[in-house]
């Protein structure tokens, strides 16, 4: 009995020791576990190979045969023999280029990629073919037969291949893999953005020293006695300008105070409608172009035509219009004229003097310089936060907790990869210098892997 016992304590597995590796060692250690079942599979793909070969020599000859084949009643109509020839061409061509697309891989981990890429292309090589085929069944029925059963048995070979893949488990060891890979190309990213933020920082440090420089450079030309002197000129300029909006303001108001019985004038006075219409709608600008001073004429005939009632008004509206035209006199207009005129000329002169000074160009220049620098920092400084936003969503430690969890269930044993710590790599002479982190099939909330890779990595 107890002979039966110890056989039976014996014939249980041992349970397998935990293994701790570093990531750099995992790939290598990963293959070595699955190498029997990854061999077995390499196997297996490369006996279809060999197959798929011999089945797509036999195809092809099937295609040569139907390519030559006579028709056993040549006594046709031409159109039927038409029809045939052109199906026949058709399905000959697609299923050639059909038969050397199919490449089974030696590779495990491609077989998953393959299978799919085959099981598309031979359902559009049916939809597109249905046709075709159907319409030599009636023409070469033998011949289109055979080649129907190598397509299938093509198709045999390839859901054996998908049949022995999904029994032998190999879809966990590639998610193991796959894990691993994830891992990797994670630090990878990591490191890539950690440099892209290095970057950022030292071009932000760059941008605001540029800025300080320029702006530095921009106050001392302020108080430059050139800058003074331009400021002054600027100052005098915008005066200038406040006075012939004035004195705008005041042709304005001259106009409209008569605009009722001027526009009544313009349809009876047929010598100056246009001008008078042009007041009407551009005061100001029809009265700096009116050299002649025609707005004298025009108070003149509309006065004459109130008082000779040939513009009807009534009584209260024909006294205050008079007033209003009499307001319009040549004294106001030739001294509203002449100050806009001696305003446009200081004007003219100051702007010159303006254009002509080096500290204004220097000035403009350096402002210029100061927007371009502010939105250069500006985008900088963006770029700066969504790197560091993408650097947060990169969490190794979980990732390698994944990795773990799925490489205890493969190997059957408790697995703990160890990552660099992150500290340790920013220190020259440090580089040996690692935290190790536990991670197992059990490990759960707060694990310690997620304080090995460092602040930056979460």
């Amino acid at each position: 009995m107890f002979d039966f016992l110890k056989k039976l304590l014996k014939s249980e597995p041992e349970e397998k020791e935990a293994v701790e590796i570093t990531l750099d060692e995992l790939p290598g250690w990963y293959e070595k576990e699955t190498e029997a079942i990854t061999d077995s599979i390499r196997k297996m793909l490369v006996s279809a190979q060999n197959e798929m070969e011999d089945q797509k020599g036999a195809l092809k000859k099937d295609l040569e045969v139907l390519k030559t084949a006579e028709l056993k009643n040549p006594n046709i109509p031409v159109r039927a023999k038409n029809i045939m020839q052109g199906n026949r061409e058709a399905y000959i061509k697609r299923a050639s280029m059909f038969v050397e697309k199919i490449e089974i891989p030696s590779d495990p981990y491609e077989a998953e990629k393959f299978i799919k890429e085959f099981n598309i292309r031979l359902d559009s090589f049916e939809k597109a073919t249905s046709k075709a085929y159907n319409v030599l069944q009636e023409f070469f029925a033998n011949e289109s037969y055979k080649i129907g059963q190598d397509i299938k048995s093509m198709d045999r070979i390839i859901k054996n291949i998908t049949e022995q893949v999904k029994n032998s488990g190999f879809a966990k060891i590639d998610e193991g893999r796959s894990s691993i890979t994830r891992i990797n190309n994670s630090i990878a990213k990591r490191d890539e953005i950690r440099n892209k933020r290095q970057g950022l920082k030292k071009e932000i440090a760059e941008l605001k020293e540029k800025m300080r420089v320029n702006e530095q450079e921009m106050d001392t030309l302020k108080t430059s006695d050139d800058f003074k002197e331009l400021a002054a000129l600027e100052q005098k300029k915008s005066a200038l300008k406040e006075q012939k909006e004035e004195l705008e303001h005041e042709i304005g108001l001259m106009i409209s105070s008569i605009a009722p019985a001027l526009k009544k004038y313009s349809r009876i006075s047929l010598e100056r409608e246009k001008l008078c219409k042009d007041y009407l709608f551009a005061p100001v600008k029809t009265f700096e172009n009116d050299s002649g001073l025609e707005i004298l004429k025009i108070a003149e005939g509309l006065k004459n035509a109130i008082t000779d009632s040939s513009l009807e008004l009534k009584d209260k509206k024909k006294d205050k219009m008079l007033a209003n035209i009499d307001q319009i006199s040549a004294e106001r207009v030739a001294e509203i004229s002449k100050r806009i005129y001696d305003i446009e000329t200081q004007v003219k002169e100051l702007s010159q003097r303006i254009s002509d000074s080096a500290v204004r160009d220097r000035y403009k220049e350096l402002k210029k310089k100061h927007e371009k620098l502010k939105k250069d920092l500006k985008g900088a400084k963006t770029n700066l936060n969504l790197a560091s936003r993408a650097l947060q969503d990169i969490d190794i430690g979980k990732l390698a907790h994944d990795a773990e969890e799925k490489l205890a269930r493969i190997s059957g044993r408790k697995v703990n990869i160890i990552l660099p710590n992150s500290q340790a790599e920013s220190q020259a002479g440090q580089a040996d210098d690692v935290k190790k982190a536990d991670f197992s099939a059990q490990a759960g909330k707060n694990h310690p892997k997620d304080q090995a890779v460092g602040e930056d990595d979460r």
